[in-house]
């Protein structure tokens, strides 16, 4: 599958699952990641750069086929040249914080759209801060996503129609100032 051969997985024995990236052992340390390094550690050296796809399920032919729940604190900071991401629904439900950041120079980054799984529960801060070429981002169908917490140096993207669809959990987004557009 295209954008997933060079992902790096770390199987978490308190879950049971996989978690992309190597800094975090659990989902509950995804959660609460106070790390200042920022180096990702969610790729390998053959990533070639394009539409990054994270499966639900990932076997690396030791612990089995399990699903892949986790995607560690700054998995992906700093790496530009991602066009979309699209995370399968059924498999991750923890994002750590400023996974999906670029860095703080300024850049051209590529990233256009990131569609998240109807299992995502937490999704940590920062995580597309400073993805300028960003338009959008879909939760249709995460169900257990109770809340939604826009940074203010959110200022470059839409929000899409039926973004929010069937997140029957959903009890408060704090939208950003920056925000482009909303359709109906």
């Amino acid at each position: 599958m295209e954008g997933t051969s060079a992902l790096v997985y770390r199987y978490s024995s308190s879950d049971n699952c996989y978690i992309v990236g190597t800094r975090d052992s659990s989902l509950s340390a995804i959660k609460s990641d106070t790390a200042t390094d920022r180096t990702a550690t969610g790729l390998d050296g053959s990533w070639q750069g394009g539409d990054l796809v994270i499966p639900a399920t990932y076997n690396d032919g030791t612990h089995g086929e399990l699903p892949v729940k986790g995607i560690c604190y700054c998995a992906f900071y700093g790496i530009n040249d991602i066009t979309t991401v699209t995370i399968e629904d059924g498999g991750v439900t923890t994002i750590g914080a400023r996974a999906f950041q670029t860095t703080t120079s300024p850049v051209e980054s590529t990233m256009t759209s990131v569609y998240l799984p109807n299992t995502l529960e937490y999704l940590g801060i920062f995580n597309f801060a400073r993805r300028t070429a960003l338009e959008t981002i879909n939760f249709e169908n995460c169900t257990s996503l109770e809340t939604i917490d826009l940074p203010d140096s959110a200022e470059y993207f839409n929000i899409g129609s039926k973004a929010f669809q069937n997140c029957s959990s959903l009890k408060s987004i704090d939208l950003t100032s920056g925000l482009k557009h909303i359709s109906e």
